[in-house]
């Protein structure tokens, strides 16, 4: 059963890409409270973070003219 926190976050990221399945979306916000607890965070700041720089699309990626790629951070 999933935890509050990771229900929250699966509907704050549901809200921000309509278009993720449910069984993604559920992995999204229980792997945001892994890492958020493993990194001493908030989770709501990751959840924020990458709200802002990709909406949750799986494939915003960025290819930089060094070569090297990134989300926009």
């Amino acid at each position: 059963m999933p935890t509050r926190l990771v229900l929250s976050l699966a509907l704050a990221i549901q809200g921000s890409n309509s278009h993720i399945p449910p069984a993604t979306v559920t992995l999204y916000a229980t792997q945001a409270e892994h890492i958020a607890k493993a990194r001493h965070l908030d989770p709501w700041l990751l959840e924020a973070l990458v709200e802002r720089e990709t909406r949750w699309t799986a494939t915003a990626v960025r290819h930089e003219a060094n070569g090297s790629c990134s989300a926009g951070l």
